[in-house]
């Protein structure tokens, strides 16, 4: 049986056929979990907490390849790259010799690095989107395999990292198109010394560092960039200080976008002084945020500029589903109004490092495009867009009236179809609401939602709580 619908599958230059979405569902929840169980908990180090925090005396090391996860399926009628939003990609050169270089394993599942080397030996994420848009870099593209999910039908995903590792070898070249990444088992007493070769001079991602209880650490550097702060919130237990700062960036029509909150880095001096520089430029906002605490951010004008720094970015939630942040337009009159949300990235580890004097308020300093060598994302440059969205349809409505002491309480059943949900996946296609109001209870008015994808799941819900709630004594209104 096929494992990706070909249907789906659209041809971009002359063999490469790319489609999202295509994927047989079976081979698509493999793909989510692994990415969910194994993937998603890697563990951040910086490099100088590696003695202290791995206890191993030795383990398995190999350069983080900076590229796009995928993984790699064959069998004897098929061989694709795939990943865990449901995108294949076939025709490229490197899956024609795949069989060639395997041709002692029937069929295999393994993840892998699909990536691409800079003339300095560096690999970038998005290298590889314009390589697979471009035909005559396809023949650059490669794939560096670093973990085994199946081979010949077998489950690999419980077997110590020493035996996959072995496996690996046995099976898979050391280079070419189609490689085993590379992997030394070193003391570790020498792993400052190895990320020193591999991350600071040979500039490379970061370092993979396996121990060999199977637990798996991302060595990485933090990266900086200049942010715009447009909001605080103040500690609980501490007055006049400031706790936490809501962050911003610019997108090119100045709007700005938000990239997320920031806790640590601050000195009690630090938070008491932007507390006494920030409060004074309050501002309005129909966007509205909290803390860790649940405390909302105050909105400051956008006048202040920090540098930050953060460990990783993830653009895509485990469920393969985009990581959205809000986008919002300042007007020295109004504050902060709402546009349309975004697909962006949600920061690992954000440090405060210091306030930026030199830096001015504009879409040049504080540019989207400051995370391009970190993550690969196709709206960085795409204009901000407003948040009009189309109108709500009511589809169904039902009201009931029950009278007790000449008290009239009211139930009222409704649900309507958002019609946002292609415009902003945040939205649920179908949405139903009851309301039970009863003038003698304590809490009088009391609501209950419910998002449903289909009209015949809501209208489902609909007749459920119907049912349940609609009993002797109530009348239906008119």
């Amino acid at each position: 049986m096929p494992k990706f619908d070909s249907a789906k599958l659209e041809a971009v230059g002359n063999s490469l056929k790319i489609g999202r979405k295509a994927l047989d569902p079976e081979l698509l929840d493999l793909a989510i979990s692994y990415k969910k169980n194994v993937a998603k908990r890697y563990q951040l180090l910086q490099s100088n907490d590696m003695k202290k925090r791995i206890y191993d005396d030795e383990v398995y090391c190999s350069v983080k390849i900076d590229g796009q996860f995928s993984y790699i399926y064959m069998d004897k009628d098929e061989v694709f790259i795939f990943n865990y939003s449901g995108r294949v990609i076939t025709g490229l050169p490197l899956l024609d010799e795949l069989r060639d270089l395997l041709p002692a394993v029937q069929s295999i599942i393994c993840p892998c690095e699909l990536y691409l080397l800079n003339a300095d030996g560096r690999s970038r994420v998005y290298n590889v989107t314009t390589a697979l848009g471009s035909a005559e870099k396809l023949d650059e593209l490669k794939v560096a395999i670093y973990d085994l999910v199946e081979v010949d039908g077998e489950s690999w995903l419980e077997k110590p990292y020493e035996e996959v590792d072995k496996k690996m070898q046995e099976i898979l070249p050391s280079d070419g198109r189609v490689h085993k990444v590379a992997t030394q088992k070193v003391k570790v007493a020498d792993l400052p010394e190895l990320y020193s070769q591999w991350v600071r001079k040979g500039k490379q991602e970061g370092m993979i560092v396996r121990s060999c209880d199977s637990t798996v650490y991302k060595v990485k550097p933090r990266h900086n960039i200049d942010v715009l702060i447009i909001g605080f919130t103040e500690q609980v237990d501490e007055e006049s200080m400031v706790s936490n700062l809501l962050c911003g960036m610019m997108r090119p029509d100045e709007s700005i976008q938000i990239i997320g909150r920031v806790g640590t880095g601050f000195s009690e001096q630090q938070r008491s002084e932007m507390f006494e520089l920030f409060k004074p430029h309050e501002t309005e906002s129909l966007y509205k945020e909290t803390d860790g605490n649940h405390t909302l951010f105050t909105f400051i004008k956008p006048m202040f500029i920090a540098e930050i720094a953060f460990h990783d970015l993830i653009a895509e939630h485990s469920d393969a589903s985009p990581v959205m942040k809000a986008v919002l337009n300042f007007e020295n009159n109004t504050g902060y109004d709402v546009m349309m949300p975004e697909a962006f990235v949600a920061m690992i580890s954000p440090v405060f490092v210091q306030l930026r004097d030199d830096k001015s308020v504009n879409p040049t300093d504080l540019r989207l495009s400051q995370l391009q060598p970190y993550v690969d994302l196709q709206t960085l440059n795409r204009e901000s867009r407003r948040a009009d969205l189309a109108q709500s349809a009511i589809i169904k409505r039902k009201v009931f009236t029950k009278t007790t002491k000449d008290l009239v309480s009211i139930r009222k059943f409704m649900y309507w179809k958002t019609n946002k949900h292609e415009l902003n996946p945040e939205y649920p296609p179908y949405v139903f609401c009851f309301v039970d109001y009863s003038p003698g209870r304590k809490d009088p008015l009391k609501r209950q939602i419910r998002p449903a994808s289909t009209e015949d799941k809501v209208d489902a819900i609909f007749n459920s709580f119907l049912e349940d709630q609609v009993k002797k004594g109530w009348a239906e209104a008119e």
